[in-house]
């Protein structure tokens, strides 16, 4: 499907509600809106996975964005090579596969390699009416209509006029600001009233450590370079150990090991260190982790250097991972410094007090993966385990956790309000002592236990889950 993106495709013209699906010019893209109606709501989020809902929450949820892009004058197109898994094997009765799409209503379909079996196969589905003449016109009609409305007539190949100048300084500006103001600080010393940073510049020796600590490709994701992503020095630009390296004092020592050995730790006295550890970049299928603890080894480097060593985590990922509470407990500061991409100055800027930090999480960092709703299509009924991180501050919520024993053998709870509403921060009366995920007015068994915490989620009108504040009750109906 395909729509208007504002600064894509510049800016609707006056007088429109939406604005045409494209806007011509040299400069502008067509967009598309992708991937399959139901793909964001897969079983446990699998890529290319099956969503279980009903068609109800299919149409309401799912198919809207589809059904405006449509009624703008958009027209459908497959997936790559998405037309073999029509069958199975896939591909193995492409005749099958192609009548099937293209009498479906897909107008383009992405064929990879054998596009002239294709398109002989197309010839001959028309030429024996299994494919009406009719359904060909329409889709090429819906085609030029939006390569005459992007102007791909008047200007058939791209223009490379502007090629000299992307990554110029004015780019790369820009790119390290945005570092700057995405960087969420998680944990600032062991003890609050006892800051861990800013860092010193002029310390006598640093110690750099992890396998993000000088990797560009790590620093991207899938997509960068290649489909999946790469690692290693892939562009020109700069790492957290180059900025380092760069920005402490002229006297200040740094030593870097990718798997900072006993020996170094132990022969040298060091004023702190910077672990950089994270996820490999990846895309599509390659992502889907049911564990999302940290890869590459890097539970086992933070572990071993903060054993020793005043340290600084920096986690370079495309989502939360799991963070064990016995390296909470080991590191004294942590950022989530996401995807910086190839402008590793805009942590240094920030962890070094060029510039304050400004993130704020998207959503509530899980304490264990289970902590996250599943994507299952069923609301779940058993009580989870506490968060880590707020969504406001950065709080460590758990840290003055309690554990609370319901005493009945059955019990429910009372609602005091909302978490919070779309858009809005927490609401509601009273103080949370405990959350669970459950039906509307459910019943919580007595055996689980409710965790001190606060539970940071947004409700939206078609979420089939309901978290609420609980209030512990005076007496509890039976």
């Amino acid at each position: 499907m395909t729509s208007i993106v504002s600064g894509l495709q510049g800016q609707p013209p006056q007088g429109h509600e939406h604005g045409y699906p494209f806007v011509a010019g040299r400069n502008n893209v067509i967009a598309c809106t992708k991937h399959f109606v139901g793909d964001g709501g897969t079983y446990k989020g699998v890529n290319e996975g099956n969503s279980i809902l009903s068609y109800e929450d299919l149409e309401r949820i799912h198919m809207a964005p589809y059904l405006d892009c449509i009624s703008q004058g958009g027209f459908v197109i497959s997936d790559w090579e998405g037309l073999d898994q029509l069958c199975e094997p896939h591909g193995s009765d492409y005749r099958y596969c192609i009548s099937s799409a293209v009498n479906a209503g897909i107008d383009m379909v992405m064929v990879a390699f054998r596009f002239k079996v294709f398109i002989e196969e197309l010839a001959s589905l028309v030429e024996s009416g299994e494919v009406p003449i009719s359904r060909i016109d329409d889709a090429a009609e819906r085609i030029l209509r939006v390569k005459f409305a992007a102007g791909l007539f008047e200007f058939p190949l791209s223009d490379g006029s502007l090629l000299d100048i992307v990554g110029c300084k004015l780019h790369r500006d820009l790119a390290r600001k945005a570092v700057q103001k995405s960087l969420d600080l998680l944990k600032n010393g062991k003890d609050p009233s006892k800051p861990f940073l800013p860092l010193i510049r002029n310390a006598k020796r640093i110690l750099v450590a992890g396998t993000h600590a000088d990797d560009l490709g790590y620093q991207c994701r899938g997509w960068t370079k290649a489909w999946y992503g790469m690692s290693g020095r892939i562009t020109d630009e700069t790492t957290i150990l180059d900025v380092v390296q760069a920005t402490v004092g002229a006297e200040t020592e740094v030593i870097y090991e990718k798997y900072p050995s006993i020996y170094t730790i132990e022969r040298h006295e060091f004023s702190f260190a910077i672990v950089a550890v994270g996820e490999a970049p990846y895309a599509e299928t390659w992502g889907d982790n049911s564990k999302l603890t940290i890869p590459l080894n890097g539970a086992d480097i933070i572990s071993i250097v903060a054993d020793q060593i005043p340290t600084l985590v920096i986690l370079i990922s495309g989502r939360c991972l799991v963070l064990e509470p016995r390296l909470l407990e080991k590191i004294d500061a942590l950022v989530a410094a996401w995807l910086p991409r190839n402008e590793g100055e805009g942590i240094i800027d920030v962890i070094f007090c060029n510039h304050d930090f400004k993130g704020k999480l998207p959503v509530t960092w899980f304490r264990r993966v289970e902590r996250q709703i599943p994507q299952t299509g069923v609301v779940s009924k058993h009580i989870l385990e506490g968060c880590y991180f707020s969504t406001t501050n950065g709080e460590l919520v758990m840290a003055a956790v309690k554990r609370e024993t319901l005493g009945l053998q059955r019990c429910r709870v009372q609602q005091v309000g909302v978490v919070a509403t779309q858009g809005q921060q927490v609401s509601g009366e009273g103080r949370a002592i405990g959350y669970c995920e459950l039906h509307k007015g459910g019943v919580i068994p007595s055996s689980d236990l409710l965790f001190l915490a606060i539970a940071l989620s947004l409700l939206t009108p078609y979420t089939s889950t309901f978290i609420f504040l609980f209030k512990k009750l005076d007496s509890f109906g039976s």
